[in-house]
């Protein structure tokens, strides 16, 4: 079979603009991760624990003991720069006591310590929360409300996880909230239960928003906004005074 050369270039050409406009049609839905923090943004959090365990350890001995023991992190944002984000955590504690300590995180990899605290905005139900790991998606989208904030579009994510044996059995699930349009944690709250090789350990955390920088946008009355609102109210009333005393007929 003899292929002409010139109906080779007919086939390449349509072959070859079919490739660009797909290339093209995946960048134009590929996700563009945003921060949605400023710096000088904060975020106040309450802390609680219960931990029980027959083994010989306090909470002082946990994971991550300095978030756990503390009464209160503050989270403020120290420096923005395209999808990495910087913060200083400061812990207090009950004895009036502060401890601080910095973080950072990659928005689009999640890449730092700050990974999980702080997400992309603007992300929906069914996002990764960060490309390094597509497998770790928001389970749903919807409206939390704060006493502080209001009603936000929050975005939740719980991880769940089981093993048994003849002897032994863990259990732990983690139930995370996001604010949508900032990108940062509202509530985490974790539950482990595991009886390890005759040992038993019972704990539970939570984090939980109790304040932020970050306000609702009022809307501002401009003075001609004024001048129409007063001009409406005074009319109304004028119109309610003449029909009261115009006479019956």
């Amino acid at each position: 079979m003899v292929f002409n050369l010139n109906h080779r270039k007919t086939l390449f050409i349509p072959f070859s603009l079919l490739f660009v406009f797909l290339l093209l049609f995946q960048l134009s839905y590929a996700q563009v991760r945003t921060a949605g923090v400023s710096e000088g943004d904060w975020f106040k959090y309450n802390l609680s624990l219960d931990f029980d365990s027959l083994l010989n350890m306090t909470s002082e001995d946990f994971p991550f003991a300095d978030f756990l023991i503390g009464e209160q992190v503050t989270l403020t944002i120290q420096n923005v720069s395209g999808t990495n984000v910087t913060g200083l955590f400061t812990i207090e504690y009950e004895n009036g006591t502060e401890y601080s300590q910095v973080g950072s995180v990659d928005l689009t990899t999640g890449e730092g310590d700050l990974r999980r605290w702080l997400i992309a905005a603007d992300l929906n139900a069914g996002d990764p929360l960060y490309t390094s790991e597509p497998e770790e998606m928001i389970n749903e989208t919807s409206v939390q409300t704060y006493f502080f904030w209001g009603a936000r579009e929050t975005n939740h994510l719980v991880y769940s996880y089981n093993f048994t044996s003849e002897e032994d059995y863990s259990y732990l699930s983690v139930d995370m909230f996001w604010d949508k349009e900032t990108g940062v944690v509202t509530k985490l709250s974790f539950e482990a239960d595991a009886f390890v090789n005759g040992t038993l350990i019972d704990a539970s955390a939570e984090w939980l928003i109790t304040d932020s920088s970050i306000i609702e946008d009022v809307p501002e009355f401009t003075p001609l906004t004024l001048f129409l609102t007063v001009g409406v109210i005074t009319v109304s009333i004028l119109i309610l005074k003449h029909k009261k005393q115009k006479p019956p007929n």
